[in-house]
């Protein structure tokens, strides 16, 4: 074995040394910071070992090719190499994967890695034994692409290979289509996903489908309905690139100024995940944001093949009773709607002949329309869509609209419409909506045209069992604050009238016989109310719970010893005494004071002159799913002197499943009643969340928003 051999040999074997170590511990290790960077080097080595294995499998192919000796030298030399290299990776990747990628796909890149990485230290010993060596080098091979596969689907997502295979498969996006679905989770699956999906979660955060974005991450909800200006994905996206907090991270594909504004838009209009392009009004802004995207995409793939008609035309046509305008300016298709009861003729249809090849949309809603009017209607040939809500035509009459084959929608609404219906729908072979409520079909006819026509919606309105009641909402606190002095009053209101709101102050739930609310109930304590909202004709609503606090013996000042998380660092010590309980929507909020690597200590000064003190309180949050836990234990320390503190108490706060739940909650702490100017509690955190927890094992993270002092 030469010199070369030798020390790299002793630094492989160390190196694996290194690494059976960290995965026997895993889950205590912790990586310091001034490692990490060591550990995102991870993509750059990767590619040595790749290089470096299949070198070795066309080296042995051509094995015969070579002289002996050479061969020989050359395969030795890249055998070591790639002992190192592969080594080093996987050592690197345990670094990286301590940063937070958890997932089943991690998992396996994990191990695959490791297993690659012991086989090529083997393929040095095995050299020489061709029954052993050759099935071990090209099983490394097989097992470098699986290990690079899944290393590929932790960054980039499963699909990362077949997405441009899949692209064709698209589904086809229309006015019809949700907005966030059609437009704004393309721009986060192509600007958020790679970072933020279930095989790489980064702030515990997952962003690949709308009910995991709305779990939130270590930092709560990324948007605030109806709110842009404090959504959290906002903020970031507007933050300097160079900004830590930046996202996406500078050298990844950044939002443009028009997704940006399409995310803020959407917001704005409270982050409604059903609404579509069709149910917007055009007072919305979201409306023409989405119109400028839908001209530049969708419809320069239009569908219609007939000409554009004349722009003179369609501008004279075009009257105060009688809008016609093109679809977008990127399509043929002309809608048509006629307005005036007194204004209305024959002419205001039969002029639209000189563009009938063009009109796929006619609303001629409450007009004084009869069958007579239905011949011009019939000459447009590519009509899809024909509105004849509360008009005087009849089944009889829309036979006129034969050479209409590709009506896809026809409403007849409050018409003269009756089962007869059934000889003319033939004609329609593209029809899959006809809105018919308020005709004279009876339910037994409607029955028959269903089973008849069976591609066809029938639209009837709603049609409620009897007995079917509608649910309240819940009750609503008209406080501005959960904190509160004695006497001061609670007020619960309903945004219905006529509606009784029972409530309980025990924790048992509210029901039909419990107390009235009645006029405002006067604070005396902290307490939880829990109120319902009752009404005749209506079924009750959900339980509403609202935890009031009352207010504490506030310090002259409090001082923050430890430091908390860069992000949730709130006014500093302020924040715990500023009477002000922290919304669990938003851990991002300046309420909320973040401590991951430190414990809560703070210093509060009660002045020359201080109250008796014997109690404390310290409000948290509990997030479920994520490491936001409760404290493990509180110390309260008092003294005069802040150099000669003697502890009070100590109290083991405890985490059990069954035992807690999530939200903002509190922890109250007794001792022995004293009169010290100062007061130092400590909070520490929970260094390995419990086994029950979904992430058993890893750091908790502690946020508390109000510390309360009572005598």
């Amino acid at each position: 074995m030469t010199r070369f051999e030798r020390i790299v040999s002793n630094a492989v074997f160390a190196l694996l040394c290194l690494l059976v170590v960290l995965l026997i511990f895993e889950s205590q290790v912790q990586i310091p910071f001034w490692l990490q960077p060591l550990g995102r080097m991870h993509p750059l080595l990767l590619h040595f070992p790749v290089v470096l294995v299949f070198l070795l499998i066309v080296a042995s192919l051509f094995k015969g090719q070579i002289d002996s000796k050479s061969y020989q030298k050359i395969n030795r030399f890249l055998l070591w190499l790639t002992a190192l290299t592969t080594t080093l990776t996987a050592v690197m990747g345990f670094l990286l994967f301590k940063e937070g990628y958890t997932s089943e796909l991690m998992a396996l890149h994990k191990w695959l890695g490791v297993a690659l990485a012991f086989i090529a230290y083997l393929l040095t010993f095995v050299e020489r034994n061709k029954n052993l060596y050759f099935p071990l080098l090209y099983s490394s091979g097989i097992l470098m692409v699986l290990v690079g596969h899944f290393g590929a689907g932790v960054t980039h997502g499963t699909n990362f290979l077949t997405e441009p295979l899949l692209a064709n498969d698209a589904p086809i996006i229309d006015e019809n289509t949700p907005i966030f679905q059609a437009y704004i989770q393309p721009v986060l699956d192509k600007k958020c996903v790679g970072c933020h999906n279930p095989d790489k979660q980064k702030g515990d955060l997952i962003m690949s489908s709308i009910s995991d974005i709305l779990k939130g991450g270590e930092n709560g909800p990324i948007w605030e309905n109806g709110n842009s200006e404090d959504s959290e994905i906002v903020k970031r996206a507007l933050l300097p690139i160079e900004h830590e907090d930046h996202m996406p991270p500078e050298g990844k594909p950044q939002l443009t100024t028009y997704e940006i504004q399409l995310i803020r838009q959407w917001i704005d209009a409270d982050a409604d995940t059903s609404v579509t392009l069709a149910s917007l009004t055009d007072s919305i802004p979201l409306k023409s944001l989405v119109m400028e995207d839908w001209f530049n995409k969708v419809d320069k793939k239009s569908p219609y093949s007939f000409d554009f008609a004349d722009q003179s035309v369609i501008s004279a046509l075009n009257s105060p009773y009688r809008t016609v305008l093109q679809k977008s300016p990127n399509s043929p298709a002309v809608e048509v709607a006629i307005f005036g009861l007194s204004a209305f003729s024959q002419e205001s249809i039969s002029e639209l002949l000189k563009i009938k090849t063009q009109v796929v949309s006619l609303n001629l809603s409450h007009l004084p329309i009869t069958d007579a009017n239905l011949e011009s209607v019939g000459k447009m040939s590519n009509l899809e869509e024909l509105n004849l809500n509360f008009t005087k035509v009849t089944s009889a009459g829309l036979a006129e609209l034969s050479s209409c084959s590709k009506l896809k929608s026809l409403a007849v609404s409050g018409t003269q419409i009756d089962a007869t219906l059934e000889n003319v729908l033939g004609s329609f072979p593209e029809l899959h909506t006809v809105y018919a409520w308020g005709t004279k079909i009876s339910p037994t006819e409607l029955e028959s045209l269903k089973n008849e026509f069976p591609k066809i919606h029938f639209v009837v309105g709603f049609e409620g069992k009897p007995d079917e009641k509608f649910q309240l909402g819940a009750p609503i606190l008209s406080n501005k604050s959960a904190i509160l002095s004695k006497g001061d009053p609670i007020m619960l209101t309903h945004k219905l009238k006529n509606v009784n709101i029972r409530f309980t102050l025990d924790g048992s739930a509210p029901d039909s016989t419990s107390q009235l609310y009645s006029k405002p109930l006067s604070f005396a304590s902290k307490f939880i109310l829990k109120a319902k909202a009752f009404k005749e004709g209506w079924a009750p609503s959900d339980e509403a719970t609202f935890s009031f606090f009352q207010k504490g013996i506030r310090p002259i000042s409090l001082e923050l010893i430890s430091k908390p998380n860069p992000k949730n660092k709130g006014y500093g010590g302020a924040t715990l005494i500023d009477d002000y309980i922290g919304p669990q929507e938003s851990m991002i909020s300046l309420a909320w004071l973040g401590f991951s690597e430190a414990p809560l200590i703070a210093m509060a000064d009660f002045g020359e002159i201080p109250p008796k003190i014997g109690e404390l309180m310290l409000s948290h949050c509990l997030i479920e799913g994520q490491r936001i836990a409760p404290p493990k234990t509180i110390e309260v320390w008092g003294g005069n002197e802040k150099s000669d503190l003697k502890l009070l108490k100590k109290m083991e706060v405890g985490f059990k499943k069954d035992a807690t739940s999530f939200g903002v909650s509190n922890v109250s702490v007794k001792f022995s009643q004293s009169s010290f100017r100062y007061y130092k509690i400590k909070a520490e955190r929970f260094e390995s969340l419990p086994p029950w927890h979904s992430k058993k094992g890893e750091e908790g993270q502690l946020f508390v928003d109000e510390l309360f002092f009572y005598p």
